[in-house]
């Protein structure tokens, strides 16, 4: 990743300082097909690991690389999302050792929220960082939340068992008897 970025780097100074500006957009083109495409596959392969390992810096570089070309990024938009909802899943399943899919275990509804907040909180960082907060990465963080939101070891089959949780925990928190000293704690929560 490194090595071709800063190939490019070089190309397109040697275009401006020597070469017509008019044989910048084709010679550009043909330095991308060979740095870029050509190896695009071997990038995506490696993309899970950069993700499990939080390296930023490899995620920018890979990132501002495949956005050059054609649909460069459409594959990781899609590793991103199950990334996330695997996550999220890993997450919940911590909370509900017992039950199953049909019969869910019960959860206490402060760390329901707190888990699923952290995966949430933490992948939007990775998307603002390391994908710039394009709104393709922002998609499928969404779609990635929504589903493990709704679905996930915590609700089984319910569909109304997630909302309540929630509902559980506004209400715990906006009670008189709360213990929480500070408004500000309060509004942050």
């Amino acid at each position: 990743l490194k090595k071709a970025e800063e190939r490019l780097r070089e190309e397109e100074d040697r275009v401006e300082r020597y070469l017509n500006t008019n044989t910048r957009k084709g010679l550009i083109s043909k330095c991308e097909h060979v740095l870029i495409r050509e190896h695009a596959e071997k990038m995506r392969e490696s993309f899970q690991q950069l993700l499990d390992y939080d390296k930023d810096e490899d995620l920018q570089r890979m990132y501002a690389l495949l956005a050059r070309i054609p649909e460069g990024l459409e594959p990781l938009r899609k590793k991103f999302e199950e990334h996330v909802k695997r996550a999220g899943l890993d997450a919940v399943s911590k909370l509900t050792q017992a039950g199953d899919a049909n019969e869910p275990a019960e959860v206490d509804p402060k760390a329901y929220v707190d888990a699923l907040l952290e995966v949430h909180h933490k992948n939007q960082e990775t998307v603002n960082r390391s994908f710039r907060g394009e709104a393709g990465f922002v998609a499928s963080l969404d779609k990635a939340c929504r589903d493990f939101v709704n679905r996930n070891s915590a609700t089984g089959s319910s569909t109304t068992k997630s909302p309540e949780l929630l509902a559980k925990h506004a209400d715990m928190l906006l009670r008189k008897t709360n213990k929480m000293a500070e408004e500000d704690d309060l509004e942050g929560a």
